[in-house]
């Protein structure tokens, strides 16, 4: 659940993100960033704000509904993107068309 910015946006509103038991148990999730149990993880966006979560500043930010749509939103554009672009890239497909 870590990857859906509205659960963030939950939990930040039910005030645990100011729970210094709390914050203890995300540092201790860090490890999950680890190779060996990223492999195991369906959405990786949790392991970007597992990340950004050690951040007090994102922490409280995440108590403002503007900014976790912009985080929903920029995720959503994430997925639709990434992997054209990486497809586009790779084998180097553009966009523009040429006439003969």
């Amino acid at each position: 659940l870590l990857s859906n910015p509205r659960y963030l946006h939950t939990l930040a509103q039910k005030g645990l993100f100011q729970d210094e038991k709390f914050i203890h148990y995300l540092n201790y999730l860090q490890y999950w960033r680890l190779p060996k149990y990223a492999k195991c993880i369906k959405h990786v966006h949790c392991l970007r704000f597992l990340e950004l979560l050690q951040n007090d500043i994102f922490r409280k930010k995440c108590k403002e509904a503007p900014f976790i749509e912009m985080l929903h939103q920029n995720q959503y554009y994430h997925w639709c993107y990434s992997k054209t672009n990486q497809f586009q890239h790779k084998y180097q497909i553009k966009d523009d068309i040429h006439p003969n």
